[in-house]
């Protein structure tokens, strides 16, 4: 149900609000970590290796990360949706229960997968038969990996942001900086290498995790498995395998498929234009995956969720939006500094990206109200029709448009997912337009892709210094088209440096 409402403003609670906010800074922290060291390692990378060893790494990078959505068993979801709130004792049991059978489960897996013939016919549909040693590691990876996304969530579920979002820093970008120490001292490295030591990447985000929970895991080292726990997280999770597939096919099996028709070497210029995107995306939905256990918690107690869900909604798309639009109108910039001139070729599929970002995160917004309302038997329907989708797309239009067929996929894909989740989503809560204020973020949006169409700086400092004056310039027209209500600003106000007060108190007075 819709309403013409802007009353939701009034409803914030600027306190808990301001807690959020915190933790959505130092999301950003985590994040602009991230970015920061996205570049690095995709230079190190494309630099040092060949562009057919890139598209490896690209295909085996597939690889690991599907392992480990399949082989957590929607556990991280229940976790995060069902244990927050939870009685601290209780919540450590059940996650000591799924953790310990977690361990068995995926360690017996990847032993039968490693060690039969199952691995070397996975490489040899990939195409990638003399790889089985980095494919061997990769396989380690998976199984660290999987128990950090489950201490992960329940970090989240605990509402312990920055710790989770630390776990994510370490895992996915910081082993960039081992790479790079490496690098420094031998000049080189090989493919086999870099797999090593995001092992050692992986290894150390989980020797943060038991460190962190180290009483709670004492207190559960001799305790038995408690079947009736994990009889109730694999009844809510097991519909959720079929959207981690889904996920699957949907965001990655492209590369495959582009593998099969054409090169590694074009699979690498894709990843490069992919994951250009996916971070756009990842970026976006900061706010979203911060809010999500509050709002998971409020709507199982029908505690104004609706505001939750709208903050939500309006801060993410408050990054999405120009951060889409710098990335396309400056895609060819973005390229040349990031990857240098041999992936140039990246650039026009960007363009055919453009709207994926904005699909997933309003998928995930909703995604999240789905879950919380217990329709994850939808959720994993909608999600195996997509994948379905996504197939038919694919080989539909690689065999004839090649890297652009898989970014037409991708995006067609994303569409029918959003309307898959944002239909049914939007009954379960309310949603206010005029709180969103989308007009203006988009009115801003075009005037700060506007003024980066006429100016095209020379050098890596320029191009920078560039990006950072359209992010101010777009922060100004924010402030100056009133995208934020007084309470909003108020928020601001409290986690914002003291010599910032004067401009939000000149623009909350207006």
């Amino acid at each position: 149900m819709i309403k013409q409402e802007p009353s939701i403003e009034k409803e914030l609670e600027v306190e808990k609000f301001s807690k959020i906010s915190k933790q959505v800074g130092f999301n950003y922290f985590t994040i602009i970590a991230q970015i920061l060291l996205a570049p690095l390692l995709v230079a190190l990378l494309t630099r040092t290796l060949t562009v057919s060893e890139y598209g490896v790494y690209s295909l085996l990078m597939v690889f690991v990360f599907f392992a480990i959505s399949f082989l957590e068993l929607g556990f991280s979801q229940f976790i995060i949706t069902k244990l927050s709130g939870v009685e601290p004792e209780k919540r450590a049991q059940l996650f000591g229960s799924i953790l310990k059978f977690e361990t068995i489960i995926i360690g017996v897996a990847l032993a039968v997968f490693a060690f039969s013939p199952l691995s070397k016919y996975f490489l040899g549909i990939s195409a990638l038969w003399q790889y089985m040693p980095e494919l061997r590691v990769g396989v380690a990876i998976v199984f660290v990996a999987t128990l950090v996304r489950l201490f992960n969530s329940y970090f989240k579920s605990t509402k312990q942001i920055n710790v989770a979002n630390t776990l994510d820093l370490v895992f996915n970008k910081g082993w960039a900086l081992l790479l790079l120490l490496v690098f420094a001292v031998f000049r080189k490295f090989t493919l086999m290498q870099v797999f090593e030591i995001w092992l050692a990447g992986a290894i150390v985000a989980l020797g943060i995790s038991i460190y962190y929970l180290r009483d709670e895991l004492i207190a559960q080292l001799t305790a038995r498995i408690d079947m009736r726990y994990i009889k109730s997280a694999l009844y809510f999770s097991i519909p959720l395998i079929l959207m981690i597939i889904s996920n699957w096919f949907i965001a990655m099996s492209n590369r495959y498929v582009l593998n099969f028709y054409t090169t590694t070497a074009v699979v690498g210029i894709f990843s490069v234009a992919y994951s250009l995107m996916g971070v756009v995306t990842t970026f976006s939905t900061t706010i979203s995956q911060v809010i999500q256990p509050y709002f998971t918690e409020a709507f199982s107690k029908k505690a104004k969720s609706d505001i939750l869900i709208n903050a939500s909604l309006k801060y993410s798309l408050f990054l999405v939006l120009p951060a889409t639009t710098v990335a396309v109108v400056w895609r060819e910039q973005i390229v040349t500094l990031i990857s240098g001139a041999p992936y140039i070729g990246a650039a026009p599929i960007i363009a055919t990206l453009a709207l994926y970002p904005l699909f997933a995160l309003v998928t995930f917004v909703f995604y999240q109200v789905l879950i919380a309302a217990n329709r994850t038997r939808y959720v994993g329907a909608m999600h195996l029709m997509g994948a379905a989708l996504s197939i038919v797309l694919n080989f539909a239009l690689i065999p004839k448009y090649g890297a652009q067929g898989a970014a037409i996929a991708t995006v067609g894909s994303y569409l029918f997912l959003m309307l898959a989740m944002a239909i049914p989503g939007i009954r379960k809560v309310k949603i206010i337009p005029r709180y969103l204020k989308i007009p203006k973020m988009l009115l801003a949006s075009a005037i700060v892709g506007g003024f980066l169409l006429f100016i095209n700086p020379l050098g890596a400092a320029g191009k920078i210094s560039a990006l950072v004056l359209a992010i101010l310039f777009y922060l100004a027209l924010a402030l100056i088209f009133r995208i934020f209500g007084r309470r909003e600003m108020g928020i601001l106000r409290k986690i914002l440096p003291k010599s910032l007060y004067p401009v939000i108190d000149y623009f909350s007075k207006r």
